[in-house]
């Protein structure tokens, strides 16, 4: 059970890695955050906290599996074909 919410943690530490699975009822908050004057909604760093906040069950599943962050264009034309080949090859 996810207790609190820290954006952005040193490495070493677990990170979220952008899966969520949300029940409809939460949708209208995601609304909510729009109405206080904000031009987007980070579903990590605004809604998640809140639902931690408000006692609701946010549930992590953590795993050592491959990941690489590819937020950003920049990131990805630095991003090693080959060795995405390797670390997905069970994919194919």
């Amino acid at each position: 059970r996810v207790t609190s919410i820290k954006e952005k943690p040193p490495l070493g530490k677990p990170v979220f890695i952008g899966i969520l699975v949300l029940e409809g009822r939460y949708l209208p908050l995601i609304g909510d955050l729009y109405a206080n004057d904000k031009e987007s909604v980070d579903i990590m760093g605004d809604l998640i906290p809140l639902l931690v906040e408000r006692g609701e069950r946010v549930i992590g599943f953590l795993t050592d599996a491959f990941w690489y962050d590819v937020g950003s264009t920049e990131k990805y034309e630095k991003l090693e074909h080959r060795k995405i080949d390797k670390e997905l090859n069970f994919l194919l």
